[in-house]
């Protein structure tokens, strides 16, 4: 695994963060149907559970401005992906 090949190709698609999100799930959502009850359910245990493994993993740089930070991406994602559910859907 290379950690510098992995933050470029995010860097590369940061700029366009929720129209990629979108996209990619609504792509699945497409594809594969089955996959909505996957993202659809019990996003904030989900949420919880993924933030737990990055406050251990991340120690002392897991502040609550970081925190909070991460709750406002996260949103954003399941917004985005909230909508390509319904696209999905209507498609």
């Amino acid at each position: 695994m290379d950690p510098v090949l992995v933050r470029r190709g995010f860097a590369a698609v940061a700029p366009h963060g929720p129209v990629v999100t979108e996209y990619v799930h609504r792509h699945l959502f497409e594809h594969d149907p089955a996959l909505r009850g996957l993202f659809a359910e019990h996003l904030e245990k989900h949420r919880d559970r993924l933030f737990a493994r990055l406050t251990h993993y991340a120690g002392d740089a897991w502040t609550p401005q970081a925190e909070a930070a991460r709750t406002a991406v996260y949103a954003v994602v399941g917004d985005t992906r909230g909508a390509a559910l319904t696209d999905a859907r209507s498609a």
